[in-house]
């Protein structure tokens, strides 16, 4: 088999990467802010929960818990669609602006979750984007770290961090 067969898995949390395509010049300052704002709007239509993500010059990271029944494949099409159509507009081209396909996983401890979130939240640090984390504008670190974030973020109750499966 070609392709691989995504699941449709009730109440789950899934991290997800979507990247920019090659050869396109990465997001500007102003196409960051765009695309976060893509993202609370797709939030909005197909009432997910976000806890959190990361806009960066050339990918997206999404923390999220779609609702049950609602694939993440159609969640990813009708962003990547959408923002595509907006940040072509903004930038007066036309074309596929996302790689094909995204990465998905799902959430299966706390433990797991505090991992990538941090992961995450690292992101533009580890690149020399910014100082720390929370100074990232188009992240959900200033949310955790009490600040104000440019999407509002779900701060999803999980069990005590351990290695205790996610139900």
């Amino acid at each position: 088999m070609t392709r691989l067969r995504r699941l449709v898995l009730s109440d789950k949390i899934f991290f997800l990467t979507t990247n920019l395509r090659r050869g396109l010049a990465p997001f500007s300052p102003r196409e960051r802010k765009l695309l976060s704002h893509t993202v609370a709007a797709v939030r909005r239509r197909r009432q997910f929960q976000l806890a959190g993500f990361v806009v960066m010059p050339d990918h997206l990271h999404l923390l999220v818990r779609p609702l049950p029944g609602d694939p993440i494949s159609v969640l990813m099409q009708e962003l990547k669609y959408v923002s595509g159509r907006r940040i072509n507009i903004a930038r007066g081209s036309r074309g596929t602006l996302w790689q094909k396909g995204f990465f998905d996983h799902f959430m299966r401890t706390p433990k797991e979750f505090a991992e990538t979130l941090d992961y995450i939240h690292q992101n533009p640090v580890r690149k020399g984007l910014a100082q720390s984390a929370e100074d990232w504008r188009w992240s959900s670190a200033p949310a955790y770290a009490g600040l104000e974030c440019i999407i509002t973020i779900d701060f999803i109750d999980l069990p005590a961090q351990s290695e205790k499966p996610l139900s």
